[in-house]
């Protein structure tokens, strides 16, 4: 059920359905520290932010929201725990989260 022809891209960042990604288009760059102490790695798609698209999915803990600092800006991200149905051996995004 790919929908590559839905997929949306501008000069900045590139929407791709979960089930098109080509691991060959990924690249990761260079790991940030993060006022915590952590590390974060930038991941690009064919050298553009990646937003991927998904089908409605059980999300437990809702989306949360982080704010990080660098020298220079305020970083806002976004990120949620997802959790798949007890049927995942028929769900083809299990599938394609194993495979990358």
């Amino acid at each position: 059920q790919s929908k590559k022809s839905q997929n949306q891209t501008d000069k900045y960042y590139i929407m791709v359905d979960f089930l098109d990604i080509e691991t060959s288009k990924i690249s990761l760059l260079k790991p940030k520290k993060n006022t915590h102490g952590g590390y974060f790695i930038p991941i690009k798609y064919e050298d553009k932010d990646l937003y991927v698209k998904y089908p409605p999915i059980v999300c437990p803990f809702g989306v949360s929201k982080k704010i990080d600092y660098n020298e220079k800006n305020k970083i806002i991200g976004y990120y949620i725990s997802g959790s798949f149905k007890k049927e995942y051996e028929n769900d083809p995004y299990y599938f394609k989260a194993l495979e990358l």
